[in-house]
């Protein structure tokens, strides 16, 4: 990023991205994958890829959004939480 420092910088994790490192598979709308915050038999997180490249996370077992992302970023593959980002029907845009 031009005029960024590198404490500012954001590095840009991709649905896929984080599909492939859950082992995921490609579904029509995006990516279905184990869960990393529970402990998933069948793959029940969707990654997929918002407007603008955001990306968007859903856990259908029932995951609260900010623990599917909390561990998403103790794995490295989240971008850290920014103050004034909401969070909406279960879908967490970065």
């Amino acid at each position: 990023m031009a005029g960024s420092t590198p404490d500012t910088a954001m590095i840009t994790i991709s649905a896929e991205t984080i599909a492939r490192k859950l082992k995921g598979r490609r579904t029509s709308v995006g990516w279905i994958c184990h869960c990393p915050s529970h402990d998933d038999k069948r793959p029940s997180l969707a990654v997929a890829e918002g407007r603008h490249g955001r990306v968007l996370v859903y856990c259908f077992a029932g995951c609260k959004q900010w623990n599917v992302i909390r561990r998403l970023e103790q794995l490295g593959l989240w971008n850290s939480f920014k103050k004034g980002v909401r969070l909406d029907r279960g879908l967490y845009c970065r």
